[in-house]
């Protein structure tokens, strides 16, 4: 039996219900007018042997290529072509692996274990973060200010590591993963991006979903990653070398279009 999951980050209050026999929905997919060339009752873009859409949810990355790298980096090559990212929707195909074989990919693991979560995830490699403040107003980060290493982990439920919510995510999500697009993450001559990565999104799985603390998510996240492919990429849980791009670059380009078509459409894309 196939075993590919997915998971939506948007929410939907009204349940779905699915006909096996005809492969459809029998009511119209929350996120259709995401998909305007699809059928609103079509089950996983008619792709059911690849894919499984349990209530008509997805797990959702970024719109752009860095996003995909990112994502990929944090898996074992060889397991690399089980996570499937069509238009930013990501499904992990685990058919044949035992749970061992899972766990021994942490990268994998990770990855598998957000996307059948209860919480809705969301990453991003961007160089503007859109997320919202502490008091639930809309606010665009500049990753290029070195202050911030380079990264913004917003829960909805652990507080970050000043204790609070300094930023939480957009409407929507429960956890939320931004990563500066553009600029290095370096520990001497190493790139240590993927080992940045992993750290932070296994960081957001621990708060969100576990509701640590940020201390204890953090160090769950480096235990996780000593037993990842990242480990050797550079110091598990360092941000600290992180090198922005100049200032001006930042300020152009597809990443504040991004920002401007959502607060002028509502929609984050």
């Amino acid at each position: 039996m196939l075993s590919t999951y997915s998971l939506t980050i948007i929410h939907c209050n009204a349940p779905r219900y699915y006909q096996p026999n005809l492969s459809i929905w029998l009511s119209v997919d929350p996120m259709a007018d995401k998909y305007p060339g699809v059928s609103p009752y079509m089950y996983c873009g008619d792709n059911p042997v690849r894919l499984v859409d349990p209530d008509g949810r997805t797990l959702e990355i970024g719109d752009n290529q860095q996003s995909t790298n990112d994502i990929k980096s944090i898996v074992a090559k060889h397991h690399r072509e089980r996570i499937v990212i069509q238009n930013g929707i990501v499904s992990v195909n685990t058919d044949g692996l035992t749970k061992d074989a899972i766990e021994n990919d942490a990268g994998l693991s990770l990855i598998n274990r957000m996307v059948n979560a209860d919480e809705h995830y969301y990453y991003e490699a961007c160089d503007y973060a859109l997320c919202l403040n502490g008091t639930g107003e809309r606010q665009i980060i500049e990753l290029s200010n070195p202050d911030l290493k380079g990264c913004i982990n917003a829960s909805v439920n652990g507080f970050d590591c000043f204790n609070k919510h300094s930023q939480l995510p957009i409407k929507g999500f429960d956890g939320q993963v931004i990563i500066a697009e553009h600029g290095s993450f370096r520990n001497g001559n190493l790139d240590i991006r993927s080992s940045v990565v992993f750290h932070e999104l296994g960081e957001n799985y621990f708060k969100t979903t576990f509701r640590m603390n940020y201390q204890a998510a953090h160090d769950a996240a480096i235990s996780m990653e000593d037993r990842s492919i990242t480990r050797n990429f550079g110091c598990p849980g360092t941000v600290s070398n992180y090198t922005p791009p100049p200032r001006v670059y930042n300020r152009t380009g597809q990443e504040q279009n991004r920002i401007l078509n959502y607060l002028n459409d509502g929609k984050y894309r």
